[in-house]
């Protein structure tokens, strides 16, 4: 959805100015961000389950914290059920 007023506007400076197809081109620098935001965006998304899961891996192992915390979805076990861990 986001590129598409950025194509818009690319190919209507192509009809008015001399852009050569670099990257470097002012007109092509909306392209860069949204590829530099599309690919540190993922990448932080996933940076963050993980250090969100060593952090509870590292409180079960060195601070002996209880192993239900390593649910994923503690909401969804029964009351009786045994844990997995």
């Amino acid at each position: 959805m986001f590129i598409l007023p950025n194509v818009g506007l690319n190919e209507w400076g192509h009809a008015f100015w001399f852009v050569d197809e670099l990257f470097s081109a002012p007109l092509h620098w909306g392209f860069v961000t949204l590829g530099w935001c599309g690919l540190f965006g993922a990448a932080g998304g996933v940076a963050a389950q993980i250090v969100s899961r060593m952090s509870n891996l590292a409180d079960v192992i060195w601070n002996n914290a209880p192993k239900s915390i390593l649910d994923p979805f503690p909401s969804q076990v029964g009351p009786g059920s045994k844990s997995v861990y």
